[in-house]
């Protein structure tokens, strides 16, 4: 049984997309609904004592603490129990326990966290992915904290949200593991996936824009380092779907998904994902074995009339570096 609901009445969910966007959604299309959501979130908090991030009462772990998004998304879009508006709305939301629930989370994150503004590389594991997502939800609850008249919590959770820029790397261009002397790793893949690389079901590439707090504060960082964020994301979606297993050691459904969702356009030519040039490989630390490519039926993606798009094919040894030239005068 999941957290939702006014017990538990939902199966659980996947934490980093459902925090990211279908309760965004919600907030925007059936607000009562995720009210009694949060309520059952709340739930758990009390029970637990602190809020599940894969939500189901047994506790379970994800990258970060994406829940602060949704809770803090709910106090700044949602009636407040006790206000006017709850009154008039018929639904509302527990604020004030929705904050403390986030709150706790933003003031007992990994202290190296605290202290060098992001998660060292030396911590191993998903230490990318950990400090990225961080950063959006200390952004978010600081805007909880300033519609709820904290302040002092507004200021020192917004000055952290917004240094994303510490993990990026000025010479690469990527969201790269960084170490306690300041350094970026030196050993390092673009298409590596996974713990140990530092990235949680995903890689460098998925992460390089994880900056959705700040789209245009990110665009700018990017520009002062002579690259183009439009570009990289057109990249992104262009070049081949290539992945290594890195910390996985094997191919996960999220890698199996990309490289199947790349095909659409081979598919509807009768070309298989080859069609597209998806190039799948599994790297160990022991081998290098290149998997069979491509493997996928056409069945499961029937080929659903879209409108036509600018469809940009880019070798994989392309360089990962655009500048802002090569932007100009693109639509």
């Amino acid at each position: 049984m999941g957290c939702g609901g006014s017990l538990y009445s939902l199966p659980p969910s996947p934490p980093l997309p459902s925090n990211s966007t279908t309760f965004s959604w919600l907030a925007l299309t059936q607000p009562a609904h995720l009210a009694e959501e949060m309520e059952g979130f709340l739930n758990c908090w009390r029970e637990a004592g602190v809020m599940p991030q894969w939500p189901h009462p047994a506790g379970g772990g994800m990258a970060g603490t994406m829940s602060d998004v949704t809770f803090s998304e709910a106090i700044v879009k949602l009636p407040h129990c006790g206000s006017a508006r709850g009154a008039a709305a018929g639904y509302c939301v527990n604020a004030s326990a929705l904050y403390a629930a986030s709150r706790q989370n933003a003031f007992s994150r990994n202290q190296d966290y605290y202290t060098f503004g992001y998660v060292p590389a030396e911590n191993g594991g998903t230490m990318v992915s950990d400090t990225l997502l961080n950063y959006h939800a200390d952004w978010a609850v600081a805007q909880a904290a300033a519609l709820l008249g904290h302040a002092d919590d507004a200021a020192v959770l917004l000055q952290r949200g917004l240094n994303y820029t510490a993990q990026l790397d000025p010479v690469r261009g990527f969201m790269v593991p960084r170490l306690r002397n300041g350094s970026f790793i030196a050993d390092w893949d673009e298409f590596a996936w996974g713990p140990g690389p530092g990235y949680t079901e995903a890689g460098p590439w998925q992460y390089r824009v994880e900056a959705p707090q700040d789209p245009q504060g990110l665009k700018a960082a990017l520009k002062g380092i002579g690259m183009d964020g439009c570009e990289i994301i057109q990249q992104a979606n262009t070049i081949p779907s290539t992945y290594h297993a890195g910390g996985y050691g094997g191919v996960i459904h999220e890698q199996a998904e990309m490289a199947a969702n790349c095909a659409w356009w081979g598919w509807r030519g009768g070309r298989g994902l080859e069609g597209c040039g998806c190039r799948v490989e599994r790297r160990t630390a022991a081998a290098a074995l290149s998997l069979p490519r491509c493997r996928a039926s056409p069945s499961l993606h029937p080929p659903i009339p879209r409108p036509p798009t600018r469809l940009v094919t880019m070798g994989a040894q392309q360089p990962a570096r655009l500048g802002v030239a090569a932007h100009a005068g693109r639509v």
